[in-house]
């Protein structure tokens, strides 16, 4: 009887996947107007991947619609950016180290491949570009941790103010944990990236603190 459920589970399983599938979607990435006045739009065609991260073609439109080039398929982290008259295309195999595993660069009538050195550091820059807004998300809710912890760190530990103190700090690490597995896991950042921007920010920030003090106590 258990080897009769474990094959007719493993057999229901591709079933019971593809019923939680999405349809495809697709995300606008940019446009231009190439030398014979026709505008192309980018766009960044998504199909389900299932259990994984969905894969993902950056195509060509005319106009009408029609698609004139296209990418390969891939899982890997995409960034489109606009350049002088045409559009690259970054493919990063991990965000933790945004360096592009390939670049391509599509002129308006032809895609081609234009992965060098040069082009592959400049990939950098432009994943840390494309991506600020979620650097400054995170790097704003780490501040919001860092201040709670420090506002629970300052509650008197005596009394019933003791038992508040402990459980603000139980509630700031758990909050701070999943907070940290949900940015790992879901949000397309360097920590690496994360950390350096940290530290400009703290080194911009402390000075400013030390003027408004000074201020404060003239």
């Amino acid at each position: 009887m258990t080897i009769q459920f474990t094959i007719m589970l493993a057999a229901g399983l591709p079933f019971a996947v593809q019923a939680f599938a999405h349809a495809p979607y697709e995300s606008a990435s940019g446009n231009f107007t190439r030398s014979d006045g026709i505008t192309i739009s980018a766009v960044e065609h998504y199909v389900d991947g299932l259990l994984g991260a969905d894969p993902v073609s950056v195509q060509f439109r005319l106009p009408d619609g029609s698609v004139i080039a296209h990418t390969e398929r891939t899982r890997d982290s995409v960034v489109v950016r606009n350049t002088t008259g045409g559009i690259e295309v970054f493919c990063f195999p991990n965000d933790w180290i945004p360096v592009a595993g390939s670049v391509q660069r599509f002129d308006g009538y032809s895609l081609t491949d234009s992965t060098r050195p040069r082009r592959r550091l400049l990939s950098l820059w432009v994943h840390t570009r494309a991506h600020l807004r979620e650097y400054a998300l995170v790097l704003g809710l780490a501040g919001l941790f860092v201040g709670g912890w420090f506002l629970v760190r300052a509650i008197p530990s005596r009394g019933f103010l003791a038992t508040l103190r402990v459980g603000g700090f139980i509630a700031v690490a758990l909050g701070a944990s999943l907070f940290v597995l949900l940015v790992l896991s879901a949000v397309p950042i360097s920590p690496f990236i994360l950390c350096i921007l940290g530290g400009i920010s703290t080194a911009l920030f402390l000075p400013i603190r030390r003027l408004f003090r000074h201020a404060r106590a003239a």
